[in-house]
């Protein structure tokens, strides 16, 4: 009927299959590192021109944008300390009928 008796791989081969997996992705790796020639090329002068020319520009409207803003809140004297000050002087106290 049924085959009772375990069927086992031999030792030999799974270590035949290991050095045979282990060649493989080595020799994969070995091809890739010969037939992959990539020449690393320099960047060009007109891109890193470019490059140097936007950042100069970023910078420049970073700066304005900041100085912008900081008039924004002169102008508006919208400190913390002012707004405390008008609330100070708008105060007043109920009279007291005390008298």
């Amino acid at each position: 009927m049924s085959n009772d008796k375990l069927e086992r791989a031999s030792g030999c081969s799974i270590f035949s299959s290991l050095i045979l997996g282990c060649l493989f992705v080595s020799a994969f790796f070995f091809f890739q590192m010969y037939f992959h020639t990539e020449e690393t090329e320099s960047p060009m002068n007109s891109s890193s021109d470019e490059r140097s020319q936007k950042i100069s520009n970023y910078k420049k409207n970073s700066s304005i944008f900041e100085h912008s803003i900081e008039s924004f809140h002169t102008e508006r004297n919208s400190s913390l300390e002012s707004v405390m000050f008008k609330t100070i002087n708008s105060y007043h106290p109920k009279p007291s009928n005390a008298e």
